[in-house]
């Protein structure tokens, strides 16, 4: 690509496109960065499409209308790839690229907290089949009889005086 076409694509996107953070299924939060031109000028358009893909649709807004858009990650690469040339919305690229960026680092910390997390739930797991383990462990040495015996019929539950009725269900 040469700088010249990227430099017109630049100034296409600096005068008529749109370049902003967009909701993102109907959550009502903004999540994504969405880059879009809407024409009457299918030239200008199809410059978009054949660099940056996509298609071309029929614009609901404004009568006869071409609208080309590109949400995300393209939307991001279209960013980084134009904002050396940009003029009109360089900073509004910027504080989108910046918007982006944070999100990921914050992204990536919440997966290393997660991870953490995970890893200290693990342990506390095998804690804690160690201790039922040993428990098990002990009460057969000691001669008890365990959960498992009385429910598959192994050994025949004792009865304790002045114990409570319970009535399941």
């Amino acid at each position: 690509m040469t700088p010249e076409k990227l430099a017109y694509l630049a100034g296409a996107l600096d005068h008529i496109g749109t370049i902003r953070i967009g909701k993102s299924g109907g959550r009502g939060r903004y999540t994504r960065p969405v880059v879009s031109i809407t024409t009457h000028s299918r030239e200008s358009i199809q410059a978009f499409v054949d660099v940056f893909g996509g298609s071309i649709s029929v614009g609901a807004s404004l009568k006869n209308s071409l609208r080309w858009q590109r949400t995300d990650s393209s939307a991001v690469l279209i960013m980084r790839t134009l904002r050396p040339f940009m003029v009109a919305r360089a900073k509004q690229v910027d504080e989108i690229l910046a918007w982006v960026d944070e999100r990921a680092g914050t992204r990536d910390q919440r997966t290393k907290e997660n991870q953490a997390k995970a890893t200290a739930m693990a342990k506390e797991a095998a804690q804690a089949r160690a201790k039922i383990k040993a428990a098990q462990e002990k009460s057969k040495a000691d001669g008890q009889q365990g959960w498992g015996q009385l429910l598959s019929g192994q050994a025949a539950p004792s009865i304790t005086a002045g114990a409570r009725r319970v009535v399941l269900g």
